[in-house]
């Protein structure tokens, strides 16, 4: 994935919690977020980059770069396939 592109979510998706889960609903399916996912879908805004989001994260989870790198471009990716957020630039 290429960590200058920048990624704005599809109007019509949306996060809900429900109870204590968060809930991506987009389209005619639904995804249960974990914590990174809620977080990385919080960033999401159409003006930061994917390099952005793994800097701001760096020090907030007890895991390597690499790890953390390869967590959040995964989850990016799987969004952009599923059409849930789309690139800017």
């Amino acid at each position: 994935m290429d960590k200058k592109m920048i990624l704005e979510k599809n109007v019509a998706c949306r996060v809900r919690k429900i109870r204590d889960r968060y809930i991506l609903i987009g389209g005619k399916k639904c995804f249960e977020l974990n914590v990174l996912g809620k977080h990385i879908w919080d960033e999401i805004d159409g003006q930061k980059s994917v390099s952005d989001m793994i800097n701001k994260f760096e020090n907030e989870y007890d895991v390597t770069m690499d790890v953390l790198e390869n967590d959040i471009c995964c989850f990016l990716e799987s969004l952009l396939l599923e059409g849930i957020i789309d690139v800017v630039n």
